[in-house]
């Protein structure tokens, strides 16, 4: 399937890594770009949270040093898109591996596990997944 960029806040050439990136690592790639919109607006060299939050996806490093050891990342490394994606996408991951859907995981990525179902996680999980569903159809459109 070829990808054709569609009108998001990220740049075509990202977007075209996200949806190879996501679709190999079995993460929906369209959820992958909605978060980094929300997040960040698509800027990679962010930091938010009271400095807490870095990236493109707002990785809080705090929590997961094993993911950015296992890649070999630093803070720094989390200020570039790519390797921001890669660890915010495992954190997604995990989430999803519970086996309660998306919505569940966008709601604990939002604001951790003891947040799911608080309003603000529910509106973050709405936000993403009809944005994500706005950036699917467009691309099927073509």
């Amino acid at each position: 399937e070829i990808f054709t960029p569609v009108s998001s806040l990220m740049a075509p050439d990202l977007q075209a890594w996200v949806y190879a990136y996501g679709t190999q690592a079995g993460v929906d790639p369209y959820v992958i770009m909605a978060i980094c919109e929300r997040e960040s607006c698509c800027i990679s060299n962010i930091l938010g949270d009271s400095g807490r939050a870095y990236g493109i996806m707002q990785v809080q490093i705090q929590w997961v040093p094993d993911k950015l050891a296992n890649h070999g990342y630093t803070a720094d490394d989390m200020l570039k898109a790519q390797p921001n994606i890669e660890i915010g996408v495992e954190i997604l991951k995990d989430y999803l591996s519970t086996g309660n859907g998306y919505e569940w995981a966008l709601m604990a990525y939002n604001g951790g596990v003891y947040s799911v179902g608080t309003e603000q996680t529910r509106q973050y999980a709405a936000w993403v997944m009809s944005r994500a569903e706005e950036l699917r159809m467009e691309n099927e459109k073509g």
